[in-house]
């Protein structure tokens, strides 16, 4: 089976981002992909003050289609997703522990948006949202927020029954599903934002995306015009990743 432990690092230029990103599981159309590609996307110019200190910077959204189907009760490969700013001005979103546990947070599959999808239950944009803390992602051992993947009946888009695969609790985990991650700011750097060991189950299914959407990330902007470029690194490593000129996407964007 492919190894989809990697690096996402999201480089953005003052990265002030609005989005809005098609939720997670959509609605089965066709058979399953083999490959599983990511993209990271922008929209929109949110008005910043030129010379704020703690500016909202917009949501980032990585949204990812296909991969393989995994087996039913495996646990989900894992990731770490970094956000860094270029040029290197600090993160300055609100640190809530002395180990530089913050505001910001990942949010995986749009969840508590109630968007209507395929699957039924409360999975992907109708399932509430469940957090798994900065502390909870770094334990001995691996995270204890750890999930497997779980089947789950539903319908695809002519109606017909169809199986999908969603995040269970796996164990030890007291569940339901971790679905929020806490961002922690500074570990590469105070221009960055790392969130750990976040479950990445390949959507398989065409029609189907897997999304996460990063948000509360406030920075200083000195003033300019910024653009955002995402780019990916692999493979995994305790130190900062070397970069691979593997490119997500690049957006421009205005600061007033």
């Amino acid at each position: 089976m492919a190894d989809f432990r990697r690096w996402f690092t999201v480089l953005a230029v003052l990265a002030v981002m609005a989005f809005a990103a098609s939720a997670q599981v959509g609605v089965a159309n066709g058979s399953a992909n083999s490959l599983l590609a990511c993209v990271a996307t922008a929209a929109g110019t949110p008005e910043l003050r030129p010379e704020g200190y703690t500016e909202l910077a917009g949501d980032i959204v990585i949204s990812c289609t296909g991969g393989p189907v995994l087996q039913i009760g495996a646990a989900i490969p894992t990731t770490n997703i970094v956000i860094y700013m270029a040029p290197a001005v600090p993160i300055t979103s609100r640190f809530l522990s002395s180990n530089g546990a913050s505001e910001a947070l990942l949010i995986i599959d749009e969840a508590g948006a109630n968007i209507t999808t395929g699957v039924n239950g409360p999975f992907g944009p109708k399932a509430p949202q469940s957090l798994c803390t900065t502390a909870a992602q770094q334990q001995v051992g691996g995270s204890s927020c750890n999930v497997i993947v779980s089947p789950q009946p539903g319908v695809d888009i002519n109606g017909n029954p169809v199986t999908y695969e969603v995040a269970g609790p796996g164990p030890g985990n007291l569940g339901p599903a971790q679905n929020v991650y806490q961002g922690k700011v500074g570990d590469f750097g105070s221009n960055s934002v790392t969130f750990y060991n976040v479950p990445v189950l390949p959507p398989a299914t065409s029609g189907v995306t897997r999304t996460f959407r990063i948000t509360n990330i406030r920075v200083p902007v000195p003033g300019g015009n910024p653009s955002v470029r995402c780019r990916r690194s692999s493979p995994p490593a305790p130190t900062r990743p070397s970069r691979s000129a593997a490119r997500l996407s690049t957006s421009a964007l205005l600061v007033r």
